[in-house]
């Protein structure tokens, strides 16, 4: 009889001791993969084609899903955002669901209701837009994966411009859930009408000397041997719509035969100018007009002719005046700028025939050797 009793004490506690093993044992939830939504412009170009002044333009904004299953708690019952273009290159149309009896779709019952069902508020004059819809009535939870791919809305507007650019962005994207909560989407993709996004072009040609004074600007300068180093500097403005290592060529002309001079790589950023410079000494040139010519080279560039001429004058050295002979005139100039550096109000960049930010010895030198030179007028080099 103690026999059993204890057997049956025994029995008990070790159904205790195995309810208590089952009970702390941890129990793994497999995480929810997260919810991914993502709305973009439907852009197989990479862009909208301009299209020329009066046509419409269609442009589809579209959604899709990852990790939302059907009728659940994350569903998707209703979205909105906000859409802006530049006004002077598109007017807007008109707002519209993709398809007849797509919008406010209820997931319950499976059927649509009368298209088109959009809600927006527009403003046709500056481009902006707010567009909004939801699902209705309310289904009891949300659509998930059969909104991947689709079209949330048609944008149409009217074109003012075939070649000019506009971006359509995208902001305040948001879709709601079966709890009224609003949310962020987590990509948003802008677009853009018109090319445009490679444009680079040289705006302007000048040229200068550097010295211990400064940097001279100038737009003449001498021949004399190896002292008339003189800099071409080329503005490049980039006017697309993304950064680019702008490849510059600089060359000179003389009788129809080009030469380069050099070529620099310069970083410029969308919608930014910077200046690409090379030197160039001038020593030793035939006296006249020597063309440079400056252009630049980007991949998928828009418009190839991105290039520029002016005109650098090569002067006599000793002709201040420039009227292609060297006498009392020049002697006269010079010796009122005499002992004179750049900066101080009687220097005289003309008489500085070497270019170093003073006028001294070495260029009255100069005006000694080539007094009395009669040339014939400068012409084109």
């Amino acid at each position: 009889m103690e026999a059993k009793k204890y057997f049956v004490v025994f029995v008990v506690l070790f159904m205790f001791s195995s309810s208590l093993a089952i009970i702390n044992v941890p129990v793994k939830v497999a995480a929810q993969p997260t919810p991914y939504v993502k709305v973009y412009v439907d852009q197989p170009l990479g862009y909208i084609p301009g299209v020329p002044v009066g046509e419409k333009v269609k442009v589809n904004i579209i959604i899709e899903v990852a990790n939302i299953t059907d009728n659940s708690a994350q569903g998707i019952v209703g979205w909105g955002l906000y859409v802006q273009v530049d006004p002077n290159v598109l007017n807007f149309t008109r707002a519209k669901g993709a398809l007849p009896n797509y919008f406010l779709y209820n997931f319950s019952h499976h059927h649509g209701y009368p298209y088109p069902s959009l809600l927006s508020d527009i403003d046709w004059e500056t481009g902006f837009g707010d567009i909004a819809e939801m699902i209705s009535p309310l289904p009891s939870g949300g659509a998930g994966d059969p909104w991947s791919g689709f079209k949330l809305v048609t944008l149409e507007f009217t074109s003012k411009s075939e070649t000019e650019y506009s971006k359509i962005d995208l902001f305040n994207v948001e879709y709601m859930t079966p709890d009224l909560l609003w949310h962020p989407v987590d990509e948003v993709v802008d677009g853009q009408y018109n090319q445009k996004l490679h444009d680079v072009a040289v705006t302007s040609i000048g040229f200068h000397h550097s010295t211990l004074y400064g940097n001279i600007t100038v737009t003449t300068t001498y021949n004399t041997w190896g002292v008339n180093l003189i800099y071409v500097d080329a503005e490049i403005f980039n006017d697309g719509k993304v950064s680019e290592n702008v490849t510059t060529i600089f060359t000179y002309i003389i009788a129809s035969v080009s030469t380069t001079i050099g070529v620099v790589f310069v970083d410029v950023a969308a919608g930014s100018t910077e200046i690409a410079s090379v030197s160039l000494d001038t020593g030793g040139f035939p006296v006249g007009y020597l063309p440079i010519k400056v252009w630049t080279m980007i991949l998928n560039d828009v418009n190839t002719l991105n290039n520029m001429t002016t005109t650098l004058w090569i002067k006599q050295c000793g002709d201040v005046d420039g009227d292609g002979d060297v006498d009392r005139y020049d002697f006269g100039a010079f010796a009122i700028a005499y002992g004179y550096h750049y900066g101080q109000l009687k220097y005289n960049v003309e008489c500085d025939f070497n270019r170093d930010g003073k006028v001294d010895r070495y260029d009255f030198g100069d005006l000694a050797q080539n007094y009395g030179i009669l040339l014939p007028p400068y012409e084109p080099l």
